[in-house]
């Protein structure tokens, strides 16, 4: 996990993913980190990270030893960064959402070998989350869906057309409802996991849909026994 220390440094931690206690921490990037992802099967550390410079952005290996910057994979430049992101560890890519000229672009930063930038699209709509099943090598996303009154979907991204090829759910048809960008994948079970807020008065939630468009659920969380902010994501394996 990264997050920012009270003198806005990003601190980079490892914690118990079964009882939340905190094992470790690197004090040595210096750079902020946009979004990390771990390769489950090379056992390999990656982040988006900020440079010095404006809009320009890197993929970089992680040492998870000492928390140093093993290797330069990829640099973007001209573009905004987003949070957005997932990895395939089958193909070994580093999959990201960034802005360039005010359009969402899909962009795809190979991890293996030398590394580099392998292909970036163009999106025609507005994502939210994104998460990757190596199974199938589908890429489900989390979008505003204009076509069903701004409902918030689930859908699989055509990562060649930077578009919607098919809507498998919807999160729920309610306008107080508010997708949050939070979301996870459990691969064994085609189940996608998405943090919802329920408006006046904010009320936090759980909403699920199993991407064979057979089942999906919202679960509204009791107010007084949880403030989230953040989740913490053990990644399902099948």
């Amino acid at each position: 996990m990264a997050a920012p220390n009270n003198n806005k440094q990003t601190i980079l931690s490892i914690i118990n993913a079964t009882n939340g206690k905190l094992l470790s921490t690197y004090k040595t990037i210096k750079n902020s980190i946009i979004s990390l992802q771990y390769d489950i099967f090379q056992k390999q550390l990656f982040a988006h990270i900020e440079t010095d410079e404006e809009n320009v952005t890197s993929i970089i290996e992680i040492n998870t030893n000492n928390g140093n910057i093993k290797q330069i994979l990829g640099t973007i430049h001209n573009m905004k960064p987003t949070h957005i992101s997932s990895y395939c560890p089958i193909c070994r890519k580093y999959f990201l959402m960034m802005i360039e000229d005010q359009y969402f672009t899909y962009v795809g930063v190979n991890t293996s070998n030398s590394g580099g930038i392998d292909w970036k699209v163009k999106i025609n709509f507005s994502p939210i989350s994104m998460k990757f099943d190596y199974k199938t090598f589908t890429m489900y996303t989390t979008y505003i869906n204009t076509s069903v009154h701004f409902v918030s979907s689930v859908g699989i991204l055509d990562r060649t057309k930077g578009e919607i090829s098919k809507d498998v759910g919807n999160i729920y048809e309610d306008p107080n409802i508010v997708v949050t960008s939070l979301s996870a994948y459990d691969i064994a079970e085609n189940i996608f996991y998405a943090s919802i807020e329920l408006t006046g008065p904010i009320v936090q939630g759980v909403s699920y849909v199993k991407v064979d468009g057979s089942e999906s659920k919202l679960i509204l969380l009791p107010k007084a026994n949880y403030i989230s902010y953040r989740w913490f994501i053990k990644q399902f394996i099948h």
